[in-house]
């Protein structure tokens, strides 16, 4: 192919005296060359397949790429465009020498110049997707480690929530236990208090009722003296009133006492 030689050597190769440069308009190029541009255009098409292949596997891993892929994809866009807008510069390259008669130099010297802007161009081109391809590379590998860093953290972040959940339950296990240990605890208290205070009512009840009896029969103890207190005083009173007459005369006062037949 033309664009793969070195101008000397490409018209070398031709017999220039049996030959004449046919050129072509700039709208219809030659099959070789437009084989080559589209040779081209399709590696740099399947590289940024691949590309947006592997980029769209891992587009689901994390939400926090979402940034590089959208990088990449403008990256992508741009060479789309920029192989597009080359395509009509690089309509206009010189068509392949036919054999032809009549050969001139001026066409000659045109040639050389044609196909020496091609293949600068073409080189141009091949260092322009090098480095789209060595950047979208790099790209790829910043957000593959910057995923990887991600999974990372958020598989240390699974673990601690998880340890946390762990530490969690065992705690709320062990104050549901203590506190229901305590409550057997606060109910088995309550259950001697009352005992106790059912003892003490009961011990306070039999006491009051020992102390009234032991009143009632102080009561009636003392009723009964009284009554006897009171018959003596009654008889002391009839004994004092009652007159000592000793042959008609009352030995207390002395005075004469008639004696009638009733005493």
């Amino acid at each position: 192919m033309l664009q793969k030689l070195n101008s000397d050597d490409a018209i070398d190769n031709i017999q220039f005296d049996k030959c004449k440069l046919s050129l072509r308009s700039p709208s219809t190029p030659s099959n070789e060359t437009t084989e080559a541009l589209n040779k081209n255009n399709k590696e740099n098409v399947n590289n940024n397949d691949n590309i947006k292949t592997e980029n769209n596997k891992e587009i689901n891993i994390e939400s926090s790429v979402n940034n590089n892929n959208n990088k990449i994809s403008k990256m992508a866009t741009e060479d789309a465009e920029v192989l597009s807008n080359r395509k009509p510069s690089m309509d206009a390259a010189p068509d392949i020498v036919r054999g032809v008669e009549n050969y001139s130099e001026d066409e000659l010297e045109n040639h050389k110049m044609k196909l020496h802007e091609l293949q600068l161009r073409q080189k141009l081109m091949e260092e322009q997707n090098k480095r789209r391809k060595e950047m979208l590379a790099k790209a790829l590998a910043d957000r593959t480690k910057q995923t990887t860093e991600e999974v990372m953290r958020l598989e240390k972040i699974k673990k601690e929530l998880q340890v946390l959940d762990s530490q969690f339950s065992q705690d709320v296990e062990k104050e549901f236990l203590q506190a229901k240990i305590h409550l057997q605890k606060e109910k088995e208290k309550k259950e001697l208090l009352t005992e106790h205070l059912c003892a003490l009512i009961t011990h306070n009840e039999t006491r009051k009722a020992q102390k009234l009896e032991t009143l009632m029969l102080e009561l009636a103890t003392d009723k009964e003296k009284a009554e006897k207190i009171e018959k003596l005083e009654v008889n002391e009173v009839k004994t004092v009133d009652e007159p000592i007459i000793v042959d008609g005369v009352d030995e207390r006062t002395g005075k004469i006492v008639e004696i009638t037949p009733s005493s």
